[in-house]
């Protein structure tokens, strides 16, 4: 029975593998009869009928035996260190052949065959017992490593052999899964329709998705990890809410509309498209805890639109809760009307509902059907808690898939960056520099700009955020472009300043290369420990000893007008956080120390308007601001916007060869 279960996970039903098995039993039983009775009555007739039963016992016994291989490749796919070799059995066969007669020996053969199926389900028994499937993780996990460390295990689809793709990234295991049960449970991945669904898929863009990705570059595998450490935060959160049943509700964002029925080009909510992929407007996330199980084991549900035939020639295709389900691997998905059956599961005060009630990001599905439960719940003992701040948490430090796209990002960003440059002369209008940025953004295969860049010539490079972008920029002038791209959902955020004739004036030379020390500084500042706030101080004490430099400032200003003075010509921080939004992670503190994974910009800048009677007359109407994007590390901080020219010299060199 333990084998006719693993093979049943193996892929095969459980019912139809007891079929079988019953099947081959009363076969056994009738041939056992049948070879009797040709002992009794030894008659040709008997002799047709019994070469006619050995050749169809050796056919049965022939298909448990392929049966039996498959499921020993099973085995192989799990461990290396396989006790029972199928070669030895073959070895058995042929002993069994030359020590007994032929109709003796079909029976033995078959025998052997159900012996070998005990075997393999006691050897799969014995792997269990070293190696199993996290419940929670589901990820392969060894007690040989004392649970410190798991492989993420991925059974390729569709093929016999369940041959297995190893993934070798080292994972801290909770507590709670080294108290569970674990399991051979290889993970059956559905298949894409093979349709167009409301986003690419492996299926119809297989130029930017490989087989169980959801979007380019992070599979389902990952998304799943991510929910599951939202409900490790959850289950922190709710210690000594006993007996309590958990449900996560994020809203996706809707169409908005620039005039009557023509649409902005969608952009999802980023909290939910972490914890998803999903990118279709009108839908909701649901994590539920399981009852009867604790946390973080949870089933995750998607709430989708309907397939309509109507709205699709308009709008294009929709995923339907089927391509939902295969696209992005949740449990479990419906259309968005079945939702309000959930709803009304989740008045009881038995269920805790986590739910960001104070800025909902979809105001027709919050009127619908969050606010009438946040009523209910706001005269339970259960209120509705939110649940905005753990996810922040868990964006904030990005796994090595989310920095292989922001280097991506990062990468595409300067080379656009070097093409503007080369692309300037004097005159030359802001917009088009703006089209030229965003030509060269899109030509490497951005999706969009991650925001309005700032394209500022002159005196506008001191308004900070200056996106007009209409005007000319004289000879002898300097242009700050603050802009970044966004690569298959996460983006970049650099910002060069240069001469647009290719060469810097004096004046321009030197408040550069103050604003590029001060830059230099900072970043060898980025390491861990280290905090915007920390990195912050020391900038402003830096430009404040520049401007003094410069005489821009007096050296004899007295410590408690100082700082004053270095703001008014650096109004803004030296930073902020950078992933699937510009100024990510809003909510996280500046002062939170560094850790290795997280992304931050370091952006020291001087502005000195020209109606600025106290400073220098030289300087007045230049405005600089140097900006790049750092990945803290363990080691040296890597920078991701390290190919887009910053230093004079370069700058010059690529800005030189235009005019």
């Amino acid at each position: 029975m333990f084998s006719c279960v693993i093979l049943a996970r193996a892929g095969e039903g459980l019912k139809v593998f007891v079929l079988r098995m019953a099947a081959q039993i009363v076969f056994l039983v009738g041939m056992c009869k049948y070879v009797s009775n040709i002992k009794s009555n030894p008659f040709p007739k008997h002799q047709i009928g019994f070469y006619l039963l050995t050749t169809l016992s050796f056919l049965q016994v022939w298909m448990v035996c392929v049966q039996a291989q498959a499921l020993l490749q099973l085995q192989k796919a799990v461990t290396q260190n396989s006790k029972f070799s199928h070669n030895s059995f073959f070895i058995l066969d042929f002993v069994l052949l030359c020590l007994f007669p032929a109709h003796k020996c079909i029976l033995v053969v078959v025998f052997k065959t159900h012996l070998l199926w005990l075997c393999v389900g006691l050897e799969v028994g014995f792997i269990a017992a070293e190696f199993g499937q996290c419940c929670c993780h589901g990820s392969i996990i060894s007690k040989k490593q004392n649970w410190k460390s798991l492989e993420k295990c991925v059974i390729v689809p569709g093929k016999r052999n369940f041959s297995k793709t190893v993934e070798k990234r080292q994972y801290t295991v909770c507590k709670s899964c080294a108290l569970r049960r674990f399991s051979i449970q290889p993970a059956q991945q559905k298949k894409i329709p093979s349709r167009y669904l409301g986003q690419p898929s492996p299926f119809t863009h297989p130029h930017l998705l490989k087989p169980g990705e959801v979007t380019p570059g992070l599979s389902q595998v990952e998304y799943a990890l991510r929910r599951h450490k939202l409900m490790v935060l959850i289950q922190k959160e709710a210690q000594g809410w006993d007996g309590l049943d958990h449900t996560v509700i994020l809203l996706s964002n809707p169409t908005y509309y620039m005039s009557n029925d023509i649409p902005y080009i969608f952009h999802q909510d980023t909290n939910f498209l972490y914890l998803c992929g999903f990118q279709e407007p009108d839908s909701i996330l649901v994590l539920q805890s399981i009852p009867g199980k604790a946390l973080p084991s949870h089933k995750s549900i998607l709430f989708v639109p309907r397939r309509d035939p109507n709205r699709e020639l308009w709008d294009g295709p929709r995923s339907g809760p089927d391509g939902a389900i295969a696209l992005t691997g949740v449990d479990e998905a419906y259309t968005i009307e079945e939702f309000r059956h959930l709803v009304a599961k989740l008045k009881g005060e038995s269920n805790m509902v986590w739910y960001d009630l104070r800025k909902p990001v979809h105001a027709a599905l919050h009127a619908d059907y969050m606010q009438p439960l946040a009523e209910v719940k706001a005269r339970s003992k259960n209120r509705i808690q939110a649940v905005r701040h753990l996810v922040q948490n868990l964006r904030l430090i990005k796994s090595p898939a989310e920095i292989e796209r922001m280097k991506i990002a990062g990468r595409v960003t300067a080379e656009a960056f070097t093409e503007t440059m080369f692309a300037s002369k004097s005159p030359v209008d802001e917009a088009f520099l703006y089209a030229k940025f965003e030509f060269e953004c899109r030509a490497r295969g951005a999706d969009i700009l991650a925001y309005p860049p700032v394209v500022a010539g002159g005196n506008r490079s001191n308004t900070l955020h200056y996106v007009k972008n209409n005007q000319l920029i004289k000879d002898g002038e300097l242009v700050l472009l603050d802009g970044g791209c966004e690569f298959s959902c996460y983006v970049s955020d650099i910002t060069r300043t240069w001469p647009v004739n290719g060469r810097f004036t004096k004046p321009q030379a030197e408040l550069y290369q103050a604003v590029l020390d001060i830059q230099k500084s900072c970043l060898s500042l980025c390491s861990p420990g280290m905090s915007l706030e920390d990195i912050y101080s020391l900038m402003l004490s830096l430009i404040g000893q520049k401007l003094k430099d410069l005489g821009v400032l007096e050296s004899s200003i007295t410590d408690s007008h100082f700082f004053k003075a270095v703001r008014k010509y650096c109004p803004h921080h030296v930073g902020h956080y950078l992933g699937m939004d510009v100024h990510d992670t809003p909510d996280i503190s500046r002062s939170l120390p560094f850790q290795p994974g997280m992304v931050i910009t370091i952006e020291p800048g001087i502005y000195i308007p020209e109606d600025d009677a106290s400073a220098p007359e030289r300087f007045r109407g230049i405005g600089v601001r140097i900006e790049d994007d750092v990945v803290i590390t363990e080691d040296a901080p890597l920078v991701l916007s390290a190919d887009c020219p910053k230093d004079i010299y370069h700058i010059e060199q690529i800005c030189g060869r235009s005019s």
